[in-house]
């Protein structure tokens, strides 16, 4: 389903095929709203970046296109997050007043989109790795497709017309349709959850969501 057919049935669902309440723009927006509620909901778009460690260098710029960071393993080995305060209270003012010691790294915390390993890396190489669900690619014309499966696009039209009742303050609509939306997510993620077992389900892509 492209943007041009989602805004078609959009606008016949909620009653409004001439863009009175409902514009295109608004259409767009929420469509790559969806994108990205759909996509850390049901841990979608899954991608892995590796940074080259560079010895004595403890802060590494995090890839602009994160959604939701999953973890962050330095040699295979899974770090241990801190906030900010954490480690300016723990680490910084505690455990070592005089700076960072160095050696092989086992937290980090974020910062202005920017990660910091502790203790500072005392070896080079291509050593950490950042698990993480990317922003989709957003759509802007009738022809672009999301980028969600198509077993996703029924319910990036569920969550538009939740967005359009809401703002025309039909409460039961914008109930109705948003509990739908989470029956329909919930649905997808126990069915994509089968990857693990020995025998997969067989997933039937509706009419509706072509």
């Amino acid at each position: 389903m492209n943007l041009g057919e989602i805004k078609t049935r959009v606008k016949r669902q909620f009653g409004d095929e001439s863009s009175v309440q409902v514009t295109d723009d608004d259409i767009v927006r929420w469509v790559n709203d969806a994108q990205r509620e759909i996509a850390q909901q049901n841990d979608l778009l899954e991608t892995v970046s590796t940074t080259t460690i560079t010895t004595s260098q403890s802060e590494y710029t995090l890839p602009s296109d994160i959604l939701t960071l999953r973890a962050l393993r330095y040699n295979n080995l899974k770090l241990d997050a801190l906030t900010q305060e954490e480690a300016d209270t723990k680490i910084v003012n505690y455990e070592n007043p005089a700076g960072y010691v160095t050696g092989t790294p086992v937290h980090f915390w974020i910062y202005a989109n920017r990660v910091t390993l502790y203790p500072t890396p005392d070896a080079s190489g291509t050593l950490l790795k950042i698990y993480y669900t990317r922003i989709p690619i957003a759509v802007a014309v009738d022809a672009d497709i999301p980028e969600l499966h198509v077993k996703y696009h029924g319910r990036i039209v569920d969550y538009v017309l939740q967005q359009a009742y809401e703002m025309d303050e039909n409460w039961e609509a914008s109930g109705n349709k948003s509990a739908q939306l989470v029956a329909g997510l919930n649905s997808l993620k126990e069915a994509d959850s089968w990857t693990e077992r020995s025998t997969y389900p067989v997933i039937t892509v509706l009419a509706e969501d072509e």
